[in-house]
């Protein structure tokens, strides 16, 4: 169950749900969205990059950070107004598992 607005503080913290990223993720989304960096879809390119494997796109993060903040709002609002920033702390790889911290 979402909150509303009168529910929520400046400077409350939320940590949604987990979710882990993997190698069909990646797949999909690059043959989906047309990218054909070799960063995420060359496994050798990605190890002589220094990334180990290859990497999943920050789009793909993004979607699935969407998704997971969700569930602070579900069924609370009518529409996003924006999201202010977003960090990458580091890439993801298959097999990651990400959260959201929304404040």
């Amino acid at each position: 169950m979402g909150k509303y607005f009168d529910d929520l503080g400046v400077g409350d913290e939320f940590m949604s749900s987990r979710r882990t990223i993997g190698e069909a993720d990646v797949l999909i989304f690059t043959s989906l969205c047309w990218l054909h960096n070799p960063l995420f879809t060359d496994e050798e390119y990605a190890k002589a990059k220094g990334f180990g494997t290859r990497a999943a796109p920050g789009p793909l993060t993004v979607c699935y950070a969407m998704g997971l903040t969700d569930e602070l709002i579900a069924g609370m609002t009518v529409a996003a107004l924006g999201v202010k920033e977003i960090t990458f702390s580091s890439p993801v790889i298959p097999g990651d598992t990400i959260s959201v911290k929304t404040t």
